[in-house]
C-alpha cells in the first residue's frame, strides 16, 4: 500500500542479518533485501556502519517517498568516515585492485576486509573492494567497469544469496558483461542463536571460508 500510493514512508529493520546473534532465527532478517527491492518506488539502503547509517538516514528523510534502511544491532567497527560521500544509488570503490573486484553490502564488509588482508598478503590476489550502501536504486556503471578490468568478481552479503545483493548486481550487469561471478551468503537457511562469530563461523560466512571458497572459485576458472 505504501508502495502502491508512493507515500512518503521510511522503514527501519532493527535486526538485520545474523548480526543479531542471540535472539536466533525469529529475529535475524535475512530475506529483507529480497522482499523489499520487488517493491516499486522502494529505495533500498544497507548502511556498513555508524557515519552511513547516519547519512543514510538523512537523505532518506530528504527524499519523499518510500525507503527501507536496512539496521543491526551489535556494535561495528567503522569504515567511513564523517566526510565519507554517500549518494542514491552510487557504489562505493572502498580499495583498489587488479584481479578481483569483490562487492559486498552492510557489516559484514568488516568480515570481507580480514579476508583481503588474507587474500593479498599470503595468495598475493589484488582485490578491488566495492561497497553496496544502496541495493535499490543501483547504478551498475563502476561495477562494470571494475569487472571490465579484473574480469571476474564475488558479491559477499548477509542475506539469503537468493534475490539478495548478488541477484541486485547480476540483473543490473546481465545485458553488458558475461565474466564470472561467485555468490557468497545465506544458502536457503535460516540463522540461529549464537555468538554473530561464532554463526558467520557455522554458516561459512567467516573471513576464513570467505577466503577458501574464493581460491576455489579462482582455481576453477582459472
Amino acid at each position: 500500500s505504501v508502495c502502491y500510493s508512493n507515500s512518503n514512508v521510511k522503514i527501519i529493520g532493527g535486526h538485520s542479518g545474523l548480526l543479531t546473534g542471540k535472539d536466533g532465527a525469529t529475529h535475524q532478517a535475512l530475506e529483507d533485501i529480497a522482499i523489499m527491492r520487488v517493491l516499486p518506488n522502494m529505495i533500498v539502503i544497507n548502511p556498513c556502519d555508524y557515519f552511513q547509517a547516519q547519512k543514510a538516514m538523512e537523505l532518506s528523510v530528504k527524499h519523499f517517498g518510500p525507503v527501507y534502511l536496512r539496521g543491526y544491532r551489535e556494535k561495528t567497527i567503522q569504515i567511513t568516515t564523517n566526510q565519507t560521500p554517500l549518494e542514491i544509488g552510487e557504489p562505493q570503490i572502498f580499495k583498489e585492485g587488479r584481479d578481483l573486484t569483490l562487492i559486498s553490502s552492510g557489516p559484514i564488509i568488516q568480515e570481507v576486509l580480514k579476508g583481503i588482508d588474507e587474500l593479498e598478503n599470503i595468495h598475493k590476489v589484488s582485490v578491488e573492494l566495492i561497497n553496496l550502501p544502496f541495493i535499490k536504486p543501483l547504478n551498475p556503471e563502476k561495477i562494470i567497469s571494475s569487472l571490465n578490468k579484473t574480469k571476474k568478481g564475488v558479491v559477499i552479503e548477509e542475506h539469503q544469496i537468493s534475490g539478495g545483493v548478488g541477484s541486485a548486481v547480476l540483473e543490473k550487469i546481465s545485458d553488458r558483461v558475461s565474466y564470472p561471478i561467485k555468490l557468497i551468503g545465506m544458502n536457503d537457511s535460516f540463522g540461529e542463536s549464537g555468538d554473530y562469530l561464532e554463526l558467520y563461523e557455522k554458516f561459512e560466512l567467516s573471513s576464513k571460508h570467505q577466503v577458501s571458497k574464493i581460491l576455489q572459485f579462482l582455481k576453477r576458472i582459472s
